[in-house]
């Protein structure tokens, strides 16, 4: 596979907005020249946006599944600096990235190319909320939108989701220690990106303000009656996740086997415009994404085959 770390920035209402990007291609040469002349992908562009303070390149392993089971072989995962306008900004700056970047890099003719082009949206955790308000501004072109232990589908305080830190700290050791040394070693990298991510965050905005402000955003709910995406939404939590758990969405629901008889109502109270939409629960906790990238792909792929598409 191909990797290209890219870095650049889009000008939104007059503030500019840095963000990086890295390219993940596993396309052969003879594919990749037969896109680029013709203008056109042989799927939607898996476009991913990590988690808070996550780097482009955190989610190795599930990156590497995502591009391997993805029809157009193309992945971009894009890590916007928070700036000054919070999610709204990161979601406008999102479609300009996809609208010149993506397109320009992709194909010979951007205008062309611009007619068929497709994304599919995969946003983990805050990425996910992001994700969520992007598709708003830009349904025409993103016609797919996957969650992954996702913020955005309720409303939180930052001190409540400090204070769930150290809860989901102490999840993850519980869970490394039953597992094997594997995921002690995807455990430990992914805690050191995640410092490194918050260190190029202060970097790239040098502004403290607007990363407490970032945070905030992580707490704000993107959906309700009064969300008007019409594409297709897959949702896949962590039943271990001490930041958002399918319990504070479904209060009256017992045991996750009986989910399905309360995603009807859900949907159409949260999701009402969408042509599809799935909620699954998987073991795991907040880092489960990665740590156990194939199952969770898998359901992806099953939710998606069960409305009709493909990733």
């Amino acid at each position: 596979m191909l990797r290209t770390h890219m870095r650049s920035s889009v000008d939104i209402d007059g503030e500019t907005v840095g963000y990086s990007c890295l390219e993940i291609d596993g396309r052969d040469d003879a594919r990749r020249l037969k896109n680029k002349s013709q203008n056109k992908l042989d799927g939607n562009l898996v476009v991913y946006l990590p988690g808070h303070v996550q780097p482009v390149d955190a989610a190795r392993h599930l990156h590497a599944a995502i591009v391997e089971a993805s029809r157009a072989g193309v992945l971009w995962s894009i890590d916007i600096d928070p700036p000054k306008g919070g999610d709204p900004t990161k979601a406008a700056a999102l479609v300009q990235i996809l609208h010149r970047q993506v397109l320009d890099t992709l194909f010979e003719n951007p205008d062309a190319a611009r007619k068929a082009f497709k994304a599919t949206t995969i946003g983990w955790s805050h990425g996910g909320a992001e994700a969520l308000r992007a598709a708003l501004l830009a349904p025409e072109m993103i016609d797919c939108v996957i969650g992954l232990c996702t913020a955005g589908l309720e409303s939180h305080t930052p001190l409540r989701l400090v204070r769930r830190l150290p809860q989901e700290f102490t999840r993850v050791t519980r869970d490394v220690y039953r597992k094997r040394s594997e995921t002690l070693r995807s455990s430990l990298r992914f805690g050191i990106q995640l410092t490194q991510g918050f260190a190029r965050d202060l970097a790239h905005t040098r502004s403290p303000i607007r990363l407490v402000n970032d945070l905030r955003w992580v707490g704000k709910k993107v959906v309700g009656p009064q969300y008007g995406y019409p594409g297709k939404v897959v949702i896949v939590m962590g039943d271990n996740d001490a930041f958002f758990h399918w319990r504070s969405l479904f209060p009256d629901c017992a045991r996750v086997e009986d989910l399905p008889d309360y995603l009807d109502r859900y949907t159409k109270q949260e999701f009402p415009n969408v042509q599809g939409f799935d909620l699954q629960v998987l073991p795991g906790n907040h880092l489960a994404p990665e740590l156990h990238a194939p199952e969770y792909l898998q359901t992806i792929l099953e939710s998606l085959q069960r409305m009709g598409t493909v990733l």
